[in-house]
């Protein structure tokens, strides 16, 4: 992303720090740091974009809606994606101060790192795999006025990427309180709103914020390359969380609710669920008292076997509507904001995903 950035003194002293600190971390590349971020409904034309660092909060950063971030958020997030270049930083203008969101590569294609041999004092250098072997970044937020950087992560590409993207879609999709029907009027026409003509809704928003290059890289073990293309997206209509923690419900939507033989949604009315086999079972083990005094090796069996379903449950709905599979991440350790907020999987639509160039 190019753009004019404005960096004080402080930008080039705070990085050297940050470089100091990190290099003399053991084990660099090994013990990276989780990234956990949260936007809070919209108050008085704001959303806060909460950071977590290892699962406690760090830093807040004011988005205004006279400047609002978040489409730009997304074309800064597929940049990074692309890795085009080895740096990416966006500006958050927040009425009297900028935050800046800066990524940078660290680990790219022609880097090399040490890796020891079985005997005392020998080692191999091994070329990175982009293939098999994460991409590493470091994410760091400059505010111009402090003049510092008060938040920074070592943290797989991926990972970053996602947790971002996430909670973004969650915003405006709804999926953490689904009861913000309003959500889209209070922060663009509410009293401190600016737009003007055709209202947006939530959904309006929600599909800006979509990014078919972002998804297929969530789910995609390979790297990003030039001869991928994507077919586009449909519009979304509505979403659907799968297992929430409240009203007892398998599913809950805009105003959708379920169970494990059907699911009632507002744009596709009822979808039967019974021909999907162990859904009912899965379920009523939870709802079994036994499930409170589980192990984590069986909270863990369990979520994943429900993602699996959930997958199921994915190929019966249509295209217009965005599955999410509430706090569970396929193969990651999640780390959750003080707050408790569950953190949602979006469940692919593999219709909508990436196709090779013929």
């Amino acid at each position: 992303m190019i753009m004019e950035l404005e960096y004080e003194n402080g930008w080039f002293a705070e990085r050297s720090r940050v470089y100091k600190e990190i290099s003399e971390r053991k084990d660099l590349f090994k013990k990276l740091d989780s990234t956990f971020f949260y936007f809070t409904p919209p108050e008085a034309g704001w959303i806060d974009m909460e950071m977590y660092l290892n699962g406690k909060k760090r830093l807040t950063c004011d988005c205004s809606v006279v400047f609002d971030p978040f489409v730009e958020m997304t074309m800064w997030l597929e940049d990074i994606v692309k890795g085009i270049q080895l740096e990416h930083t966006m500006r958050i203008d927040c009425e009297g101060k900028e935050v800046y969101l800066h990524y940078e590569m660290l680990r790219a294609a022609s880097f090399g790192f040490s890796v020891e041999r079985p005997d005392p004092g020998k080692e191999i250098v091994h070329d990175y795999d982009a293939n098999t072997d994460p991409e590493i970044g470091l994410f760091f937020v400059y505010d111009s006025d402090t003049d510092s950087i008060p938040f920074y992560a070592l943290c797989e590409t991926k990972d970053f990427v996602n947790s971002i993207y996430l909670a973004l879609l969650a915003l405006c999709g709804n999926c953490y309180n689904t009861q913000r029907s309003d959500f889209a009027k209070e922060w663009f026409y509410g009293p401190n709103g600016y737009r003007s003509g055709p209202k947006w809704d939530n959904m309006t928003f929600y599909n800006d914020i979509k990014s078919p290059l972002i998804e297929w890289n969530i789910r995609s073990p390979f790297c990003y390359g030039a001869d991928i293309s994507f077919r586009r997206m449909p519009k979304i209509k509505e979403t659907v969380c799968m297992w929430c923690d409240f009203g007892d419900a398998l599913f809950w939507g805009s105003s959708c609710c379920g169970s494990a033989d059907s699911l009632w949604t507002d744009t596709a009315g009822e979808i039967k669920l019974d021909s999907i086999e162990g859904l009912r079972e899965w379920y009523d083990e939870y709802d079994d008292v036994t499930s409170l005094n589980w192990t984590k090796k069986q909270d863990k069996e369990w979520f994943e076997r429900g993602f699996s379903l959930a997958q199921q449950v994915r190929k019966l709905l249509p295209d217009t509507i965005d599955l999410f599979y509430y706090d569970w991440y396929p193969g990651k350790k999640v780390v959750r904001g003080e707050f408790g907020a569950h953190y949602p999987m979006i469940v692919f639509n593999e219709n909508c995903l990436s196709k090779k160039k013929k």
